[in-house]
C-alpha cells in the first residue's frame, strides 16, 4: 500500500519530526504497521496466559497475517497552528489529501 505521511507541526519545535531532518523516525512508523499488519509473532505483549482466556480461542498469532504491506511512497511538511492543534480536521484531510479514493 502506497503511503504517505503528513508531517504537521506548530513551528520549529515540530520540524524535527520531518523526512528530511529525521527519516527513521518515518522509516520505523512503516516497520511497526508492517509487523502488526502481517501478524508477527512477539509485535504485541501477551494479555492471556492461555488460549481460553482469548476471547476468539479459535484463532492463533500466525493466522492474523492480512498479507498487507505498506511502502513509503511521500512526505509532507505543513507547519500550520491550526491543523496542529486539531481545530480545522476537515480542512486538513482535504487539503492534505494525495490519490485515492
Amino acid at each position: 500500500v502506497p503511503t504517505v505521511f503528513h508531517v504537521i507541526h506548530d513551528g520549529k519545535d515540530g520540524e524535527k519530526y520531518a523526512y528530511a531532518e529525521n527519516p527513521r523516525y518515518i522509516e520505523d512508523q512503516i516497520k511497526v504497521m508492517n509487523l502488526a499488519f502481517r501478524g508477527k509473532e512477539g509485535m504485541f505483549p501477551k494479555y492471556y496466559r492461555n488460549d481460553s482466556e482469548r476471547s476468539y480461542p479459535g484463532y492463533k498469532e500466525e493466522d492474523s497475517d492480512t498479507r498487507i504491506q505498506f511502502c513509503l511512497q511521500e512526505t509532507t511538511q505543513t507547519n500550520n497552528r491550526r491543523y496542529y492543534d486539531d481545530d480545522r480536521e476537515f480542512e486538513m484531510k482535504r487539503d492534505l489529501r494525495v490519490g485515492g479514493m
